[in-house]
């Protein structure tokens, strides 16, 4: 029997209720009218997004565990190989500035790694996490976005959007699960708490514009090509956590929107070199949508993982919580019970603790520019897979 995400959620927090009472008003627009590759956006009445409320509560729930307990994870077992040994497992605990649930977001920026939790924002020097500047206590954080000045956002499921300039804190009145930062510094933010919510915004001074009324927008990144793209819905009722009906570019200043083909996955947006991609199931660079040729990823038995017990039931799937295309090719995915997943382009492997993770719960995957994988945990710090070679 698996077990909805939603009953995972009231295990975790008592925010949970109250999370779900405030994102239940959201209201949006639609639907996207296709007309010769370009689109056309009606008005709705407002609707339930899914999804949305799932992992937006998901994301605060996560904080309100991290919170807890902030330094007390467990350290580099001595069993693990030389941090630079090609292909090693390395983990960040508290000897090195990461503690329990400190790791909730992580964003590479031309002057280094970031990550963002509980703890507040920490940067990466040498080998050691140091804490940069405290976060406000309201704050929930959802992910991080490194801008080109050398700032920070970070995305939030509560308390309002967090600029830090590298000098101060600016918080504004808005909640934004995702961002993006354009090459000239235009912020964009699809918000939660706006009215109609579901829409994007762009940053004008201290003042946040409706740039566009995309149906159910989603994530809204940069892609390789330096647009700006969206992710959208067309039925918002659907049961689906994750539906992805047409991703939509703002390339000189034209917004275009484009249908996701029906045989393509659904996945979170992401940047690559060319484009975007759709979770690990394709890549789409304007024009051409190219399917990532890889087996479906096996099931808990082919690797031999028992199901965790739980008093609902016994945890039997992998829950997914995010999910990655590496620049090498590697497809990498991570679940909240059982660590994670790569695919090198003949085989699965998969990746616990047995391995040096940090943690099997596991809540973001991201890669650095010199090919390391970075594993962020609710449980405990932060895990660092080192290239290959």
């Amino acid at each position: 029997m698996s077990v909805e995400l939603i009953t995972q959620l009231e295990r975790y927090g008592e925010r949970f209720e109250e999370t779900i009472d405030a994102l239940e008003s959201e209201g949006t627009v639609g639907p996207i009218a296709i007309e010769e590759g370009a689109a056309v956006v009606s008005a709705a009445g407002p609707r339930r997004r899914a999804w949305l409320v799932a992992t937006a509560a998901f994301a605060v729930t996560l904080a309100a565990i991290g919170g807890v307990v902030l330094l007390t994870a467990t350290d580099e077992p001595a069993s693990l190989p030389p941090a630079g040994e090609p292909g090693a497992v390395v983990m960040y605990g508290a000897s090195k500035g990461i503690g329990i649930g400190c790791a909730a977001a992580f964003a590479v920026g031309d002057d280094g790694l970031w990550t963002a939790g509980p703890c507040g924002l920490l940067r990466l020097e040498g080998e050691s996490w140091t804490l940069e500047t405290e976060l406000p206590d309201d704050v929930g954080v959802y992910g991080l976005v490194a801008a080109p000045d050398g700032g920070v956002w970070v995305e939030t499921a509560s308390g309002g959007i967090v600029h830090y300039d590298g000098k101060s804190v600016t918080q504004y009145d808005v909640v934004a699960p995702f961002i993006a930062v354009s090459a000239d510094g235009t912020v964009w933010a699809r918000p939660m708490d706006f009215d109609p919510p579901q829409q994007l915004l762009r940053l004008e001074g201290e003042e946040w514009i409706r740039d566009l009324d995309a149906g159910a927008a989603g994530e809204v990144v940069i892609g390789g090509d330096g647009a700006v793209w969206v992710s959208a819905d067309e039925d918002l009722d659907s049961s689906e956590i994750r539906t992805r009906h047409y991703v939509l570019r703002r390339l000189d200043g034209t917004w275009t929107t484009y249908p996701v083909p029906e045989d393509i996955e659904p996945g979170w947006l992401k940047p690559t070199p060319s484009g975007v991609a759709l979770g690990i199931g394709a890549i789409f660079d304007g024009t051409d949508w190219i399917r990532i040729e890889a087996p479906p990823i096996p099931s808990l038995d082919a690797f031999g993982i028992e199901a965790i017990e739980e008093e609902e039931g016994p945890i039997d799937s992998w829950e997914w919580t995010d999910e990655v295309i590496a620049p090498n090719g590697d497809l990498w995915a991570t679940s909240w019970f059982y660590g994670a997943v790569r695919y090198d382009g003949t085989t699965w492997r998969h990746y616990s603790t047995s391995d040096g993770l940090a943690s099997d719960r596991l809540t973001f995957v991201a890669v650095g520019p010199d090919g390391s994988v970075w594993l962020g945990s609710s449980d405990a710090g932060l895990s660092r897979i080192l290239p290959d070679g």
